[in-house]
């Protein structure tokens, strides 16, 4: 046998050639490895604490050595975790999860294959939240309890005992005023009360809104930086800022309102000071018939007053003032005298024509429906009341 396979090496290699140092030359036979896949069971991994190698890895350790890989393989994670009666979890990856742990110490033990020579397993301790998209079972959870009702001994009272203490705070008698500052202003509130809890708000509320009388005028203080060489008025703005940030729901408490239509001043020294040529006729402020029409859409007045005391009568040609001001609805509207100087004993009259006072009083009433009873049903009414 040995002689036929030198025959052989020395008709393919030619003469003169030595058969030795071919077989030297000729490179070894790999040892072939076949894996399943890509993870190996927790059984075959390895770890610190294995003793020796097995023969298959010491024929890799004849090899030459190379450099660490700079790879860094990815740790499967859990997909699609489902819940199972036995309280694990389950996924798709070989990864073995359980809960360890009650209350609020409660962790997800996770054991996870790593790829092949590579030391391992790994252990995570993972501490989940609840999120939106899945959370362990309701029985697992600390749920948070709400804090006991406090027993609050003002809501012990009746509801008209609480009204008078609303009153006591919040009631402003005869009116309150948004008008000159050299009248004393009283509309300085605490809202400590008010933000105590939702209850006393509404409560309050209503009587803030509901119980006082509110009058709106033309504030004849200027304003401006104090850099800029022209100041203007602050006019009809305090006015609109207090009607659209109350809130439709206040206003629709309120329901007794009165306007005190005055124009701009025009004394010597205000006007020497406003160098801007404005026009001051309250029938031409755009900011107030704002403010008419703003209130024309949303309040739901009982009482409206009016008072006009410009330099000259509220006319029927002042059509849009007249406009805005129709807008307006109450169950009862009156031009009003100046209450302002009831101390002076002066009681001036509105300045308007008597065709305007009328046209305002037919369209700006609220016409109350009323449906006639039959014959009958009027006879036994008036035989119930005798």
């Amino acid at each position: 046998m040995v002689s036929q396979r030198r025959q052989r090496g020395e008709a393919t290699n030619g003469p003169g050639q030595d058969t030795t140092a071919l077989q030297s030359a000729r490179p070894a036979r790999r040892v072939r490895r076949t894996n399943s896949g890509q993870f190996v069971s927790l059984a075959e991994a390895i770890s610190d604490s294995d003793e020796g190698t097995s023969p298959e890895l010491a024929l890799h350790s004849r090899k030459r050595k190379r450099t660490a890989a700079t790879t860094s393989y990815s740790v499967p994670l859990l997909l699609g975790p489902v819940n199972s009666p036995s309280g694990e979890i389950t996924c798709a990856t070989p990864t073995v999860a359980r809960w360890m742990g009650t209350g609020r110490e409660r962790l997800l033990l996770t054991t996870v294959d790593i790829p092949p020579y590579h030391q391992g397993p790994l252990q995570l301790q993972l501490k989940l939240y609840p999120s939106s998209s899945w959370s362990p079972p309701l029985d697992t959870l600390l749920l948070p309890l709400a804090p006991p009702k406090s027993n609050c001994c003002f809501f012990k009272l009746p509801r008209e005992l609480r009204d008078e203490i609303y009153s006591l705070i919040y009631a402003r008698p005869p009116f309150l005023r948004f008008d000159n500052p050299g009248y004393p202003l009283n509309l300085c509130f605490g809202t400590a009360l008010l933000r105590t809890c939702s209850q006393i708000h509404t409560e309050a509320t209503e009587v803030l809104y509901g119980t006082n009388y509110f009058v709106f005028g033309y504030q004849h203080r200027e304003h401006g930086s104090y850099w800029a060489p022209d100041w203007e008025y602050v006019g009809w703005k305090a006015v609109r800022t207090f009607v659209t940030s109350i809130g439709t729901r206040n206003l629709d408490l309120i329901k007794r309102m009165t306007f005190i239509l005055v124009d701009g001043s025009t004394s010597w020294l205000q006007a020497r000071r406003t160098k801007k040529k404005d026009k001051k006729r309250f029938v031409d402020d755009k900011v107030l018939q704002f403010i008419l029409r703003f209130l024309g859409k949303r309040a739901r007045l009982e009482w409206l007053g009016i008072h006009c005391s410009g330099r000259r009568q509220l006319q029927r040609s002042d059509k849009d003032f007249l406009d805005a001001l129709l807008t307006m609805r109450a169950d009862e509207v009156a031009f009003v005298a100046d209450f302002r100087h009831h101390h002076r004993g002066a009681l001036p009259r509105s300045k308007h024509e008597p065709a305007v006072e009328k046209m305002c009083l037919e369209a700006m009433t609220r016409k109350v429906l009323t449906t006639k009873l039959p014959q009958d049903e009027e006879d036994e009414l008036a035989t119930l009341r005798e």
